[in-house]
């Protein structure tokens, strides 16, 4: 996320009368300061000023050294439980994990990240780039954020793209997964295999879609944006499935050379040379099928363990048809898939969900209202919708 841009001239008389409540409200920097070679980091304790100021020491030349037309500009970081440049609660920045504040030269990040270091690194590519990138259309920018962050910091690369990847499908009219679960003879209460799918789509719970094409008009990342949480999900997706597949492609020159300051080509000609080099159209099916084409085992398992819920009731459910309510449980082989792309992951080898799903199997099993209310779906299986 980053701050709008600095004010028009016509602006500026309402910004003088403003200036001096404001600055009344800033918020108080953190107390614990770590200077280091690539900036000062500022936290609520010197052991997390200190990691941060590593993270900076490191991300910071790698950053310079892949983002084409970068700056090195000095930079200021703080950690705060809420990212905020004013000292009252809540606000533009209530749901954002990290911010770049430009004018002010620094860059906020939230103590309770998802993975500091990436964001960090995301907002380090907002800090860098020259005045060149300033044609970045829409949401773009926060796109090819993103992208150089899944670059540097490859431990956590497979969360960040599962979240984005399943925001631009549900942008699109959901994601669809198949579940499969298989009983062995050996295992089966009646001594024969058992196999049952379960049709699975995740949607967002809106009658309709979003047009893919506001990617180039939506600034999502503005602070100033008034998107909820959700549709800023759906936009940050939808330009990080844009953004990869041009880098992909073409890399980061090629980006720039369409949307860069010396572009030779024309404002209107350039959002369709982006769709043409990422192999998209204007249609919300060809974003939708393209996104979950791009999922691979890695980032399936991580979707499996953002809708642990649904995914363990639908498990267990399935479990309990194929079983018949005995058999072995342990022998079951239960497989979630992305018909698109073909990955797979193996459910039952993810730890994360063995006591959630031993405690519902436990309740459906005993019939604690769950066989009795579950009907007899046909012998391909049965559909399931989650929001």
């Amino acid at each position: 996320m980053r701050l709008p841009s600095p004010l028009r001239p016509g602006q500026l008389f309402l910004t003088v009368i403003l200036a001096a409540g404001l600055h009344a409200c800033l918020a108080a920097p953190p107390v614990a300061r770590v200077s280091s070679p690539a900036g000062v980091v500022r936290a609520d304790t010197p052991l997390r000023a200190a990691e941060v100021a590593a993270y900076l020491t490191e991300l910071k030349p790698e950053v310079l050294g892949t983002v084409p037309h970068s700056i090195s500009r000095s930079t200021e970081v703080w950690v705060q439980a809420e990212p905020r440049l004013y000292s009252f609660p809540g606000g533009l920045h209530a749901d954002a994990e990290g911010l770049w504040a430009g004018r002010q030269g620094r860059i906020h990040l939230r103590e309770g990240a998802d993975d500091l270091k990436r964001t960090l690194a995301h907002e380090l590519v907002h800090a860098s780039l020259d005045s060149s990138w300033n044609d970045l259309p829409g949401s773009l920018e926060e796109g090819l954020c993103d992208v150089i962050s899944t670059t540097l910091c490859p431990e956590s690369a497979a969360r960040l793209r599962a979240g984005r990847l399943s925001g631009a499908a549900l942008a699109c009219g959901g994601l669809d997964l198949s579940l499969t679960v298989t009983v062995p003879a050996s295992a089966h209460p009646l001594g024969f295999e058992a196999s049952y799918t379960a049709n699975i789509q995740l949607t967002n719970g809106r009658a309709t879609s979003t047009d893919p094409l506001k990617v180039f008009e939506t600034h999502a990342g503005l602070s100033s944006s008034s998107l909820g949480s959700w549709r800023k999900r759906e936009f940050y997706g939808l330009s990080f499935l844009l953004v990869s597949r041009i880098v992909e492609r073409a890399g980061l020159e090629g980006l720039h050379e369409i949307c860069g300051g010396r572009s030779a080509i024309r404002v209107d000609r350039r959002r369709t040379c982006l769709l043409e080099l990422a192999a998209l159209d204007g249609k919300r099916e060809t974003w939708r099928r393209a996104a979950a084409a791009e999922l691979g085992p890695d980032e399936l398992r991580e979707i499996a363990l953002m809708y642990p819920d649904f995914i363990v009731d639908t498990l267990a459910r399935t479990m309990a048809r194929c079983l018949g309510g005995g058999g072995d449980p342990s022998a079951v082989r239960a497989v979630l898939s992305v018909p698109e792309s073909g990955a797979q992951v193996a459910l039952l080898e993810l730890p994360e969900l063995h006591a959630p799903l031993h405690s519902r199997l436990l309740a459906l099993l005993s019939g604690e209202g769950g066989l009795v209310a579950f009907e007899t779906a046909a012998e391909e299986g049965e559909d399931r919708q989650a929001q």
